[in-house]
């Protein structure tokens, strides 16, 4: 007789697949029997060949709903931005934002990036958020309405993304902190953090600069920025 198994971790299967995933659940269909019946969560972080589809998929398989997760934990949660909306992750990588526009979606896709070994060094350049390693990923909003001039077709098309780190000292009180990166001009995530010092970023604040790490003056808007980074 084959154990029932409670969570199953897959995270990091690089060569994972959708349909090698159906092909793992098809000994069953469901949790009434066989290995899966008391299945409750499926670890798929950074399984990059695996797509939200397969979520959907497979809420409708099990019952109760299997816990799918995509996102590691410190990425899931309730996260209050320095502009004052609430921005929620769950741990399939579905979001919600607390606004009327572009408020809801999911996480195509999580990528690490390792800096190389000159992008940080030692001393004051250790504290350079470029020394960090860092993930990016690509959003999908369910609910984005293309302004006027733009053809239909670009609501399935726009993906933003940005990159992000844990806040290296910032963690104490069970309050998390996440260092976010986003580009002023474009969709597409950073492929590096700007060099620019961790203690040059206020908990909670927002700074704007440019690819050298050069800090626009204090109170400088978004709109009125002229860098690269925010």
């Amino acid at each position: 007789r084959v154990p029932s198994i409670t969570a199953l971790d897959l995270s990091q299967s690089l060569a994972l697949t959708n349909e090698g995933v159906r092909a793992l659940f098809s000994q069953t269909s469901g949790r009434g029997e066989g290995a899966w019946r008391q299945l409750r969560v499926l670890d798929l972080s950074f399984c990059a060949r695996t797509t939200y589809e397969l979520v959907l998929e497979l809420r409708h398989t099990f019952s109760p709903p299997l816990i799918v997760q995509r996102l590691p934990h410190w990425l899931q949660g309730k996260f209050e931005t320095p502009w004052g909306e609430q921005h929620t992750y769950f741990a399939d990588g579905s979001f919600s934002f607390d606004r009327h526009n572009q408020a809801a979606g999911y996480v195509r896709w999580l990528r690490r990036v390792q800096p190389s070994a000159t992008a940080g060094g030692g001393g004051e350049e250790a504290e350079s958020l470029a020394h960090f390693p860092f993930l990016t990923d690509s959003l999908q909003y369910v609910d984005f309405e293309p302004p006027p001039a733009w053809p239909l077709w670009v609501r399935y098309c726009y993906r933003p993304g940005v990159a992000l780190c844990p806040h290296p000292r910032a963690t104490s009180g069970g309050v998390r902190h996440i260092l976010v990166a986003q580009l002023l001009r474009g969709l597409r995530a950073p492929l590096r953090l700007p060099p620019v010092l961790v203690e040059a970023v206020p908990l909670g604040g927002r700074v704007f600069c440019n690819r050298d790490g050069e800090l626009a003056p204090a109170g400088v808007t978004e709109e009125a920025a002229t860098g690269s980074y925010e």
